[in-house]
């Protein structure tokens, strides 16, 4: 039961990411995926790529999370290390779109993606949800391998070339988003741009911003979120020198109100969706954060990489706790 701020009384039952439980369950979204006025959670497990959803019932109290609650294995082989959703055929259901393993046993970044979609019922029922692959284009090394259009003759999902490929936006993404404006938000987890600290060039991770049209935004690519540079910080080493400590890009989210939610290792910034330009900041939350949601009331929700740390649950307007 969750009896105060971070604060947490156990029931008896024991909600595990995995049967090792190692590591977290990570980069999950919430969609009200059957149009009922409440969001399901969708989570991917890392060690057989099945999807998880935590559901509430009418009436159940979300204060509360139990086995009724979370039902492993609902999709089998869908994605690894992320989900995210979207209405991509206009039909008012949102489909969960995911992929394979990345960097996890030595595997290059995969080929494809997986489109799930929901035919309706009960949402707990994996027989509900049928799973399409798409294959990227040959890959160029040059802006997005792919965007989707559906065939509607086939219902079959069609890969339709290179977006923005005259750009050379780099690749090991681990982020992306689209604002209210149709702008596309990229981040990658390493860095691959600098700041000038010091009298020394730092790496640094930045967000590249597109417009629908594939050309890059006036005010992309953002290094800065007011005083904070994302992608790194100024400390002291073990003998008390100046330092320069890196965060990895961990993921992109949207707020309800537009803004974008830069998860950036420990730190989550909300930055202006029409400028680019930093909102707030939630300081160091302890260790490495996963992608960001929000729910309608405004509250942003986050949880990170490694066991041990509950989902911390922020006010949007400043990230406080």
């Amino acid at each position: 039961d969750v009896t105060g701020a971070d604060t947490y009384k156990a029931d008896g039952a024991f909600i595990k990411a995995s049967a090792y439980d190692d590591v977290s369950l990570f980069g999950g979204v919430a969609a009200d995926i059957n149009g009922d006025g409440d969001h399901e959670v969708f989570y991917p497990n890392l060690y057989d790529d099945d999807l998880i959803v935590v559901n509430y019932e009418s009436g159940e109290d979300v204060m509360t999370i139990s086995t009724d609650q979370v039902h492993y294995g609902l999709i089998p082989d869908v994605s690894t290390l992320g989900i995210t959703a979207g209405d991509l055929d206009g039909d008012g259901v949102p489909e969960l779109i995911g992929t394979g393993k990345s960097y996890t046993d030595g595997a290059e970044a995969p080929e494809f993606v997986n489109v799930v979609k929901f035919a309706g019922g009960d949402v707990e029922d994996g027989a509900n949800y049928s799973v399409s692959s798409i294959a990227f284009p040959e890959a160029t090394g040059q802006g997005f391998d792919m965007i989707l259009q559906e065939d509607t003759a086939s219902g079959a999902w069609e890969g339709q070339g290179v977006f923005a490929a005259e750009l050379e936006i780099p690749a090991r993404g681990h982020g992306i988003a689209v604002d209210p404006d149709g702008k596309i938000w990229y981040q990658s987890y390493y860095a691959t741009d600098s700041v000038e600290v010091n009298g020394e060039f730092q790496p640094v991770r930045v967000i590249y911003v597109l417009n629908p049209d594939g050309t890059q935004a006036d005010f992309s690519p953002v290094k800065f979120a007011g005083t904070d540079t994302l992608g790194g910080y100024s400390t002291v080493d073990s003998n008390g020198n100046p330092a320069w400590e890196g965060r990895s890009g961990r993921g992109l989210g949207v707020a309800t109100d537009g803004d974008i939610l830069v998860s950036a290792f420990n730190t989550l910034f909300k930055l202006d969706y029409k400028t680019g330009e930093g909102k707030a900041s939630s300081g160091n939350l302890g260790s490495s954060l996963t992608a960001a949601t929000s729910d309608d009331n405004g509250f942003v929700y986050v949880g990170f990489v490694l066991p041990g740390y509950p989902v911390k649950v922020l006010d949007g307007s400043d990230l406080s706790e």
